[in-house]
């Protein structure tokens, strides 16, 4: 059965994600805006705090306290990502990125936000941005509290493994990468894994 990405997500688990607003905050940015590139697997040096404009990757972010995975997601051109705002905006860090394979675009010192009035575009944008987010930790909240069966879970997850290139996504471990991210056990991840294989619908 074949499954497009985008319209996996959009329907069962992730609110679309809202590029035209993140393209406006990075349009305003954009003056104080410098490259980056995240390697595959090591965690940037957050000693400057930094908005990060992810234009190339598959990363995943984490939650500082207990290092919980929330969510593993993709960027392009077409479909920029952001991460390091909600912290920036809180000015406490909160969340942590991981990236699963090398990660490109740019960032901007979190300071220049200080420069905006609180009536500014960026901070009408900011405040969508956010209202995106908790939409998304919603879903996030009900995926992991079982709200959706665990089917659904878990081919969700495979879809996102799937858009992990193949040379890393060798290297990782299907039934640990679901059930780090789900809670759900290890024993129910691989009797679905394996009914999956065997009637070849992921």
């Amino acid at each position: 059965m074949a499954v497009r990405i985008g319209e996996f997500l959009a329907s069962d688990s992730e609110p679309l994600r809202p590029v035209p607003t993140i393209e406006q905050i990075y349009h305003l940015l954009s003056p104080w805006h410098e490259p980056f590139v995240l390697n595959e697997r090591k965690m940037p040096n957050d000693s400057i705090d930094y908005i990060y404009f992810i234009r190339e990757g598959v990363y995943t972010i984490f939650r500082r306290t207990d290092r919980f995975p929330l969510f593993t997601s993709q960027a392009s051109e077409s479909r920029m990502a952001i991460y390091g705002l909600v912290d920036a905006v809180l000015d406490e860090k909160i969340y942590q990125i991981y990236p699963e394979t090398q990660c490109k675009g740019f960032r901007v010192q979190s300071r220049h936000l200080k420069q905006f009035g609180e009536h500014s575009e960026l901070w009408v944008n900011i405040s969508r941005l956010v209202a995106w987010f908790s939409l998304y930790a919603t879903r996030r909240d009900a995926l992991i509290n079982g709200s959706l069966n665990h089917y659904r879970i878990i081919r969700y997850h495979l879809i996102l493994l799937m858009a992990i290139p193949a040379e890393t996504r060798r290297t990782i471990n299907a039934q640990r990468f679901i059930t780090e991210r789900t809670r759900i056990s290890k024993s129910s991840v691989l009797r679905i894994l394996y009914t999956l294989e065997k009637a070849s619908v992921y």
